[in-house]
């Protein structure tokens, strides 16, 4: 799919992952022990989350062939909205960061930390309009078994999620629980970080178009298995300063990662 760029860089997990995970620290003192083991409750939800991922696609996916994409999406949006208010009773780590630095900590463990997630309820609304007054896939129509039939092959999929739940969702966590930087402080680094995944996304679906998808891909890769774990040990000593520059420098690598017309176009 040739779109001139502008749509082909990946994007993280939806304003649901990123609003728990921002708020992981306030959830493990509000519904969990607190402290490390209130940490490894939250993340262990979140991990069980990611594991049931698999199973939901493939119950989704036949969903879709049967009933058309439109239908599905636009359910898939309503439980999401559903799920995310029921954590309150969402972009993401933004509002988390300006809850945070807005209240005190008290206020903050007391009854701000609902918010974000409560913001689900218009986000929701918002995104079902949007799926259900869209067009239904032209494939659909055609042949409803086809994407079920389709082998699009290996993909960089679980590197890139991989790299984005360790720098955008693990590490705001790890600074905040060892006392190194505020929740405030690592979140506005994390939220920077996906900035400079924003700002640098059309560079690289340009650059995607004019020499193809897998080259950039594998530049992505081979930036972060190279300067990972450097960059990691790095960004986590203790200085907001190497925290934000790490943030960065993940940041504008994962925007190698033209995901969406990679898959598209398999």
């Amino acid at each position: 799919m040739r779109d001139g760029g502008l749509t082909t860089a990946g994007s993280g997990p939806g304003d649901d992952y990123a609003i728990y995970s921002g708020s992981a620290t306030v959830l493990a003192a509000a519904l969990a022990p607190g402290g490390w083991a209130g940490i490894i409750t939250i993340f262990a939800v979140f991990a069980t989350s990611c594991l049931l991922r698999p199973l939901g696609s493939l119950v989704a996916g036949a969903r879709a062939d049967r009933l058309g994409r439109r239908r599905t999406l636009a359910t898939m949006i309503l439980m999401m909205a559903a799920a995310t208010v029921a954590i309150g009773l969402a972009i993401g780590l933004g509002t988390t960061a300006a809850v945070a630095a807005l209240v005190d900590t008290a206020t903050l463990h007391s009854w701000a930390w609902r918010v974000p997630f409560l913001l689900a309820i218009p986000l929701g609304l918002v995104g079902l309009y949007f799926r259900t007054s869209g067009a239904e896939t032209p494939d659909f129509h055609h042949d409803p078994g086809r994407d079920s039939r389709a082998d699009s092959g290996p993909t960089p999929f679980p590197r890139y999620s991989a790299a984005f739940n360790i720098w955008f969702v693990f590490v705001p966590r790890y600074v905040t629980t060892t006392g190194h930087n505020s929740l405030a402080v690592s979140l506005a680094c994390a939220m920077v970080g996906l900035v400079s995944t924003a700002i640098a996304a059309p560079f690289f679906g340009r650059l995607s178009d004019r020499i193809g998808r897998r080259p950039v891909l594998v530049g992505g890769c081979s930036v972060l298995v190279v300067a990972g774990i450097p960059v990691y040990l790095w960004a986590v000593s203790g200085s907001a300063a190497a925290l934000l520059v790490g943030n960065v420098i993940v940041g504008v690598t994962v925007a190698a990662f033209v995901l969406p017309s990679y898959l598209a176009e398999q």
